[in-house]
């Protein structure tokens, strides 16, 4: 009879450690998901920040280098048309350029 009387205690403590595991079991799973969930947000923006430095590498290379060919342009033609030209000849490119405008 002493068995009878203390298997309620028996089933509830089980119950309890059970319903104990589970809940550790579920905190852990919900860390473990916010922690990925956060990792993955920070890694994003490390790569949307790389995309967007390298993106701006790119177009000031490419400015730079049509603004040198530009130059190269205008020296070329200046030098054609040193004598014919409305502008003063001046030893600066740039100064030429501003000069046309």
């Amino acid at each position: 009879m002493k068995i009878a009387r203390y298997s309620w205690w028996i089933i509830l403590i089980g119950t309890c450690v059970t319903l104990g595991l589970w809940f550790f079991v579920f905190q852990q799973i919900a860390r473990d998901y916010e922690r990925t969930r956060s990792d993955v947000a920070k890694e994003t923006m490390n790569l949307a920040q790389a995309f967007e430095e390298n993106v701006r590498n790119i177009v000031d290379d490419a400015d730079r280098d049509l603004l040198a060919f530009h130059l190269l342009a205008v020296q070329t033609i200046d030098r054609r048309s040193a004598s014919k030209g409305p502008w003063k000849k001046s030893g600066s490119i740039a100064a030429n350029c501003m000069m046309r405008k």
